[in-house]
């Protein structure tokens, strides 16, 4: 889990990352790599497990560490493709499906998961 102080950053990294037109910010396009990597360490730790509902168990863990950059990345508005996006997007859907086939969850209540790490939506 991240602190406060930490997600700031990341929103904070983010929207400089997509403003960032002509020149590339080196603070912005470090904090990108940072969140790329931990991207990385958490697929790689997901890739060792192969029950689903243990999966759908980290996905929910993780995901509120990349809420920063999420927020930052939609504030900023700049329209670039962001990998850590469609990436984090692909895995909300992913874990949706599985907590709706464990019928662990309903869809409205994965609408509020999804309201809660994605409230601009």
């Amino acid at each position: 889990m991240i602190t406060p102080a930490q997600q700031h950053w990341q929103n904070v990294m983010a929207q400089r990352a997509g403003r960032a037109n002509e020149g590339v910010d080196h603070a912005a396009r470090t904090a990108h790599e940072e969140v790329l990597y931990r991207l990385r360490l958490a697929q790689a730790r997901l890739k060792g497990v192969q029950a689903r509902s243990a999966k759908a168990d980290i996905k929910k863990a993780l995901l509120p560490d990349f809420s920063g950059w999420i927020e930052g990345t939609l504030e900023a508005d700049g329209g670039q493709q962001d990998e850590v996006i469609a990436t984090l997007i692909d895995g909300i859907f992913r874990l949706r499906c599985v907590l709706v086939r464990m019928r662990s969850v309903t869809t409205s209540s994965c609408r509020i998961t999804l309201a809660v790490l994605l409230p601009q939506c």
